[in-house]
C-alpha cells in the first residue's frame, strides 16, 4: 500500500503545483482543521445587538441548529476549540442553565422557522449524564424550538464516554431522544499516539468497544473521526488504522489532517511529517477507502451510501443554508451575516445571566464580491455547477465568462468583479496544474487537487480577507503589493 501510494505521488508530477506556491501545510484555518467558514472566524469584528441583527432571525427559511458542550475528559494537544477538561457537576449544571436561557431567547423569534437538523458537538457531549442529555439538553431543544419531526440529530462522542454500563446507557438515551447519527472521535487506534496527543484516558480497544456498542444498540448512522500527521505516526500506523476501519466498517469516515493552532499545547512539541509523507498518507487513505466501497464526498469525508453523508456539515459549510449556533463560542450564518458567541465560558454565562444575547462578533456580506468568493470557497469541495438550473443559481451568471477567464473577454459587472478578485487568472492556472477540472459545466477538484483541497480553498480568499486573516495591516499590505483603490463597495479595487 505504501509503495503504491509513493508511486502514484511521483506520477502526479507536482513541480508546477509547487511553482504556484501550493504545498500541503499544517496551517490552521481560522479555528478549524479545514476551511469550513467564510469569513474565517478569526477576522470577525465586534457585533452590535441592533434590530438589523435580530431581523436576520425572523422569517420562514429552514434553519440548522448547532449546540456546543464545552466539556471533556482532557484537553487534546491539537484542540483549539473552546473546551474545558474535568468539569464538576455544578459547573456542568450552571452551563446547561445558561444554554437553556439562550434557547429561550431564540424560542419565540424562531417559531416561524423549522429546525431541519440538529448537531450537538464539543468538547464531548456524552460527558453529561443520561438525565442531563435528555432533560437538560435534547429535550429543551425540542420543546423550545420548532424542530421538524424528521430532522436528523447528530451527537459527537469520545469513545471513553460510551464504554461500560454507563456508556451503554448513554447510547440508549441518545437513541431514545432521536439520535440518528453518532460521530465517534477515534483519531487513531494506536495507544502510544493517543497518549502523545493527550488522550491517554482512551485506548484503541475503547474505540472498538464503543463502535460495537453503538452498532448493537441500533444507531442508524455511525461516523468515525480519524486523523493523520499525528505525533510519531508512521505510514505503517496509517496502514494499521485503515485495516481497523476496514474491519469495523462504519457508515462514514471523516479523516482529518492534524493542524495545530499556536494556542494548542502540542504546537511546538512534535516534529511534523515531511510534505511527501503527508501526501503519501493522504493517497493511502483515499485509495484504501474507495477500494472498500466508500465514496469521497470531499477531501476529508467518505460515506458508504448517500444517506450516510453528513448533511449538517454540508449545510454548515454554506452561505445559502442558514445555521444557528448556541452555546459558548458557537458560530452562526443567517442570510448575509456570520456571527459568533462569546468564547470565554464564564463570560458567556455572565452575559446570559444578565439577559443579553451572547453574540459578540460578526460580519456582514456587504458586497457582491465577498458573496461570490464565499460561494466559491465553500462549495468548491463538492463541486460547483454554473449552468442555469444548476445547483447554485447565484453563480450561474458567471458561466458566460468562464471561457474569458484567460484575460480576454467582454466588459460588464460580473467581468469587472472577476478582474478585481483575480480569479480570471487563478482558476485557469489551477486547471492547467491539474488541480481543478471542468466536467461539463461543473468545476471540481481532480483527484490530485484533493490532496491540497483546503490549501486551495484558502488560496481563493478575497485579497482583503486574505490580508486580514494573516494579521496584516490591511491598507499597508494593499499598498505594498500595488493594488488600485477606487469606488467599489469596500473602497478597494484590485489589479488582476
Amino acid at each position: 500500500m505504501i509503495a503504491e501510494a509513493r508511486k502514484k505521488l511521483r506520477e502526479y508530477a507536482l513541480a508546477y503545483v509547487a511553482q504556484l506556491g501550493i504545498r500541503r501545510t499544517s496551517e490552521h484555518f481560522g479555528s478549524s482543521h479545514t476551511v469550513v467558514t467564510y469569513f474565517p472566524l478569526n477576522i470577525l469584528s465586534k457585533m452590535p445587538q441592533d434590530e438589523f441583527f435580530f431581523s436576520r432571525l425572523r422569517g420562514s427559511k429552514p434553519v440548522n441548529l448547532y449546540a456546543h458542550i464545552p466539556f471533556c475528559k482532557s484537553k487534546c494537544g491539537y484542540c483549539s476549540y473552546v473546551s474545558e477538561p474535568n468539569p464538576s457537576q455544578d459547573r456542568i449544571e450552571n452551563y446547561l442553565l445558561a444554554l437553556n436561557k439562550e434557547l429561550a431567547m431564540y424560542g419565540n423569534i424562531l417559531q416561524g422557522r423549522k429546525i431541519v437538523s440538529v448537531y450537538i458537538g464539543g468538547g464531548t457531549p456524552p460527558i453529561l449524564t443520561s438525565q442531563q442529555l435528555s432533560n437538560r439538553l435534547i429535550g429543551p431543544i425540542r420543546k423550545r424550538l420548532n424542530v421538524d419531526e424528521n430532522a436528523p440529530l447528530c451527537v459527537e462522542a469520545n469513545p471513553a464516554t460510551l464504554i461500560g454500563e454507563e456508556g451503554k446507557e448513554k447510547i440508549k438515551t441518545l437513541i431514545k431522544q432521536g439520535t440518528s447519527r453518532l460521530s465517534i472521535g477515534v483519531q487513531t487506534f494506536n495507544d502510544t499516539i493517543l497518549r502523545a496527543i493527550g488522550r491517554g484516558y482512551s485506548t484503541g480497544e475503547d474505540a472498538r468497544t464503543a463502535i460495537y456498542h453503538a452498532r448493537e444498540a441500533g444507531i442508524p448512522v455511525l461516523n468515525v473521526d480519524m486523523m493523520q500527521d499525528l505525533p510519531g505516526q508512521t505510514l505503517e500506523d496509517i496502514e494499521s488504522d485503515l485495516q481497523a476501519i476496514s474491519e469495523l466498517r462504519p457508515n462514514s469516515v471523516t479523516w482529518y489532517t492534524m493542524r495545530v493552532a499556536p494556542n494548542c499545547w502540542l504546537h511546538d512539541r512534535f516534529e511534523r511529517p515531511s510534505e511527501e509523507n503527508s501526501l503519501v498518507a493522504r493517497i493511502m487513505i483515499t485509495d484504501a477507502l474507495k477500494q472498500r466501497g466508500y465514496t469521497q464526498n470531499s477531501g476529508d469525508r467518505f460515506s458508504l451510501t448517500a444517506k450516510d453523508r453528513d448533511k449538517f456539515k454540508e449545510a454548515r459549510s454554506s452561505v445559502t443554508s442558514d445555521m444557528l449556533g448556541i452555546g459558548v463560542s458557537a458560530y452562526s450564518h443567517l442570510d448575509d451575516l456570520i456571527f459568533r458567541n462569546e468564547t470565554d465560558i464564564d463570560e458567556y454565562m455572565k452575559i446570559i445571566t444578565r439577559g443579553r444575547s451572547p453574540v459578540t462578533r460578526g460580519k456582514y456580506y456587504d458586497n457582491l464580491e465577498e458573496r461570490f468568493v464565499a460561494n466559491l470557497v465553500l462549495k468548491l469541495k463538492e463541486g460547483i455547477e454554473f449552468r442555469e438550473g444548476g445547483k447554485d443559481m447565484f453563480m450561474a451568471s458567471a458561466w458566460n465568462y468562464f471561457s474569458c477567464w484567460n484575460g480576454v473577454g467582454p466588459e460588464g459587472r460580473m467581468w469587472d468583479l472577476l478582474q478585481r478578485t483575480g480569479y480570471r487568472k487563478k482558476i485557469p492556472r489551477l486547471v492547467h496544474a491539474g488541480l481543478l477540472e471542468f466536467e461539463g459545466d461543473r468545476l471540481q477538484f481532480t483527484e490530485k487537487g484533493r490532496l491540497f483541497e483546503n490549501e486551495i480553498c484558502r488560496m481563493l480568499y478575497s485579497p482583503i480577507v486574505d490580508a486580514e486573516t494573516k494579521g496584516h495591516n490591511t491598507l499597508a499590505f494593499l499598498e505594498k503589493i500595488n493594488w488600485d483603490f477606487s469606488g467599489t463597495p469596500r473602497g478597494y479595487k484590485v489589479r488582476a
